[in-house]
């Protein structure tokens, strides 16, 4: 496991987790020393006063420096959970990145993925395993030390052992029970516009809703590199707030608990030095009885708290290996070798089609989605796949952008094998809307963006985009504009837990909530009231900011049901927009509705029953009175 200038800061920890370690049996012995001294003061009437000034003062200094080694331990180990957080944050947002659509939806790789998101973050299974070792480690090296010093402690002392058993029984039953928690009110509002970001691309990468547009714009490269940046941009304000809240929760006491240690000490040394000069009136049985329960508590502790370390040890050990093993993954779609952009001039023409046979079922269906399909479509032309819902439509789409492999058959681009394609060489040149498209957990302005990651922070070409796609409007009208968050990110959301009643703001938010909070509630705020036509505008606008770009070298638009939320003039500019491409581009649409794409069409493929039945132009088709022309006139029938 490489962790970044991690390495110098982990071996202080360790060093100050064994010092530390060591340090209870260290004050157990002077303890006993101070014991020793009062019997020896007792019996001879006699004190040797520097001896006891040199053992009290070790004994003050073990506890100042343990007070000192747990907040030392507590700072670094604060330190550390940075780093290592936003290590395997990194890695896990890189590993799901990766994955193709079939390995992604594969329920055994999701188990495998799920493991690693706990309630505090990506990284805690990994994380809480690593320092579960080393707390093992210590807790057992605490053990050992203290229970030789207290085996002999015991010896010495008149019925020391079966003080040491009536101490031990109270101990075991309060560890037994059942620790209560307290309610906290706590309030988390967010207004870094990075760390936002940050968990937008973070959700965008696991969430299964973006994975077809993630990997059809081979934006995993982009989202990695870009979440990276953003990491070491914030820094050690990279955490989300629970993992924030998590490290205040278990911080040890500052340094008001060394001077609180000092003097709770005090009194023992005191009682010392009056058991010398007055042994008749206090008996060295009570200090012994105090040392031996106070001993045999913390021996107690470490003694459970190895038991409860060693419950989860072997499974945090695991999910250590595990993580890693998530780069080991293959994914089912391989690449090619081919590269498809070494000529580059060819598809400033666009791309030429053609499907040879091809059948294919989804991993998880035992149907065929396509069977035994055929067709060509030449460079620049456009073709409209029609039929009913479940035809198979949208599968076509997916296979040209290679979501898939066929289950038979073969496809080829220009000639080419499709399966022999560099992959990132064919989504760099392929354009697509599905027709389950998904917003990301970003801002407007970067959704339209990630059309083309090498221009995602390009305004201009942004809002041309935004133009095309007929959303400037709408964006325009949000209070917010370009900067608008559709879907802020679950980390980013504001949180109001357990406030009184009475406060309706804080932090110059509004409190949405009556009453006092008994458990968490996150505020959204996402809610644009946008409509389903206004959103397939945005989705649009992506789409058309992969084509503005004069180097992307885009050759194939791919348009599943670009039109089904959009009004009837709406529809119209659209389509009158995408037909000024025709020539430089081929675009492949399906839809199930007729009309003015089908009728400009240089190809109609009808499907039917994941079969294709008829192909040709609108005229043609229509003259040939089958299916399409059977369909074609229910739709036409409801305008006449």
């Amino acid at each position: 496991m490489k962790l970044p200038n991690c390495l110098p800061l982990f071996a202080l920890y360790m060093f100050i987790s064994m010092a530390h370690s060591l340090l209870p049996a260290v004050s157990l012995w002077y303890s006993g020393q101070l014991l020793n001294i009062v019997q020896r003061a007792v019996d001879s009437q006699n004190l040797d006063t520097k001896y006891v000034v040199k053992i009290a003062a070790g004994h003050l200094a073990c506890r100042l420096g343990n007070s000192f080694l747990q907040v030392s331990r507590t700072t670094c180990r604060r330190h550390l959970d940075i780093h290592i957080n936003t290590h395997f944050k990194a890695h896990i947002v890189h590993a799901h990145t990766r994955l193709d659509c079939p390995t992604f939806e594969d329920s055994a790789v999701q188990r495998q993925l799920e493991e690693h998101q706990g309630a505090f973050g990506f990284s805690s299974a990994a994380w809480e395993g690593l320092i579960g070792a080393i707390t093992t480690l210590q807790s057992v090296l605490q053990v050992v030390t203290q229970f030789s010093v207290l085996v002999n402690l015991l010896r010495q002392q008149k019925d020391g052992i079966l003080f040491a058993l009536l101490t031990t029984i109270p101990i075991m039953i309060q560890y037994s029970g059942v620790n209560s928690s307290i309610s906290q009110a706590y309030a988390a509002v967010c207004s870094d516009k990075n760390f936002v970001r940050m968990y937008g691309l973070r959700d965008l990468s696991t969430q299964p809703q973006h994975r077809k547009e993630l990997v059809a714009g081979d934006l995993g490269p982009y989202i990695y590199k870009q979440f990276q940046s953003l990491q070491k941009l914030l820094g050690p304000y990279a955490l989300s707030f629970r993992e924030t809240r998590r490290l205040y929760i278990s911080r040890k006491p500052g340094w008001m608990s060394s001077l609180f240690t000092l003097c709770s000490e005090i009194p023992k040394i005191v009682f010392a030095f009056r058991a010398v000069h007055s042994p008749e009136k206090l008996p060295v049985s009570l200090a012994s009885l105090n040392v031996i329960q106070e001993s045999v508590s913390s021996f107690t502790l470490m003694v459970y708290q190895i038991y409860r370390e060693a419950e989860s040890l072997s499974e945090n050990l695991q999910s250590i290996k595990s993580l890693y093993k998530l780069d080991e993954i293959e994914n089912r779609v391989r690449d090619g070798n081919t590269h498809f952009l070494e000529n580059t001039l060819s598809l400033s023409d666009g791309i030429a089609i053609e499907f040879r046979n091809v059948s294919f079922k989804y991993p998880w269906a035992d149907a065929y989605a396509l069977r035994n399909v055929s067709f060509k479509i030449e460079k620049g032309r456009l073709c409209v796949i029609v039929g009913v819902n479940g035809s198979g439509k949208s599968t076509i789409l997916k296979l040209l952008a290679r979501l898939y492999d066929p289950t038979e058959g073969q496809i080829f681009l220009d000639g080419k094998d499709i399966q022999t394609l560099v992959l990132a060489d064919l989504r760099r040149s392929i354009a697509v809307l599905f027709q389950d498209y998904t917003h990301f957990p970003l801002s407007i302005a970067e959704n339209i963006g990630m059309g083309d990651p090498t221009h995602a922070f390009d305004e201009d070409q942004i809002r041309q985009a935004a133009q095309l796609g007929g959303a400037t409007e709408v964006i325009e009208k949000l209070p917010e504009g370009f900067d608008t968050y559709l879907q802020r990110p679950r980390e980013a959301r504001d949180m109001f837990v357990n406030l009184p009643p009475e406060m309706d703001t804080l932090f110059g938010k509004k409190i949405q909530n009556s009453g006092v909070k008994s458990r968490r509630k996150a505020d959204r705020s996402d809610d644009t009231g946008l409509s389903g036509g206004e959103m397939q505008r945005l989705a649009l606008s992506r789409t058309f900011m992969r084509t503005l770009n004069p180097e992307s070298h885009i050759g194939l638009l791919l348009f599943d049901e670009p039109s089904a939320s959009l009004d009837p003039e709406a529809e119209h500019d659209l389509f009158d927009r995408l037909r000024k491409l025709r020539g430089s581009k081929t675009m492949v649409f399906s839809s199930h509705r007729f009309g003015n794409l089908t009728r400009h069409a240089d190809l109609i493929l009808y499907i039917k029953m994941s079969e294709t039945i008829e192909s040709g132009t609108h005229d043609e088709l229509l003259a040939k009175g089958g299916g399409y022309a059977a369909m074609y006139n229910i739709q036409a029938r409801a305008f006449m």
